[in-house]
């Protein structure tokens, strides 16, 4: 079995293909945003760690040429920085529109749950605005870039390396939406059947427009852009819309 060109040297005399390593470093990730979201209320930081974790990811595991390849360059088409946005954006409309539409403010909407998970505590006495920023910026930094460069950088092209496009792009998909039914659906105490799959079919569907971006652009940053872009709408409508201070 030839070793994968992706890897670093010493990674491939011990894994030899990129994708078994993206495999293992998948259940680890999933398992450390697991704890962050299922754990104690102070084990939350876990799932910024988990976001973290993924930035070095490109820096621990992959050569020069494999970070080459999986998108981290430079942009060879400046126009898709501009597009990726404005088309992250619509998309974050379109799916809350949809599970607002299906669910109203219901338990069955997947933005309730993710506002449900940020556990917010109106005893502190944050404006609305104040709540926006402190959910929003942190949504658009950390799980864009983290989250671009694992699955539509290293997951997409080790399982392309070895089975070809399509697989690459099924991977990713397959691998985002999974860990995303954590947030929605498929959450201990909270099961949602039918919204969780619609949710987890939405996000699968989100990575062929993440994809788009990283393909059409020639590098991963539009992609991170279009996700960033999206985090940001569901930031907004989830504090500005749907949150109802209790106090």
């Amino acid at each position: 079995m030839e070793t994968s060109s992706l890897l670093r040297p010493a990674w491939a005399r011990i894994a030899k293909q990129a994708w078994i390593v993206a495999a293992v470093l998948f259940v680890v990730l999933a398992g450390i945003r697991a704890f962050g979201l299922f754990g104690p209320e102070s084990m939350r930081m876990w799932i910024m760690a988990g976001f973290l974790l993924m930035w070095f990811v490109p820096i621990v595991f992959l050569s020069k040429a494999g970070r080459v390849r999986t998108g981290i360059t430079t942009v060879k088409k400046p126009i898709w920085l501009l597009w990726a946005p404005l088309m992250g954006a619509a998309a974050g409309f379109l799916i809350f529109a949809i599970g607002y539409g299906l669910y109203g403010t219901g338990p069955d909407n997947w933005y309730m749950s993710i506002l449900r998970s940020w556990a917010i505590d109106d005893s502190l006495g944050f404006s609305t605005a104040a709540l926006f920023a402190m959910y929003a910026i942190p949504s658009m930094i950390f799980s864009p870039i983290g989250e671009e460069m694992f699955f539509r950088g290293f997951v997409h092209e080790s399982f392309k390396e070895r089975w070809g496009l399509r697989i690459g792009v099924a991977a990713s998909a397959i691998g985002f939406a999974a860990v995303h039914g954590l947030h929605h659906g498929f959450q201990p105490g909270h099961f949602h059947l039918v919204s969780g799959l619609i949710w987890v079919t939405l996000i699968a569907g989100i990575v062929g427009l993440f994809t788009l971006c990283r393909v059409k652009g020639g590098s991963i940053w539009p992609a991170v852009l279009c996700h960033s872009a999206f985090n940001l709408v569901m930031a907004a409508t989830t504090i500005l819309v749907l949150y109802k201070p209790t106090g």
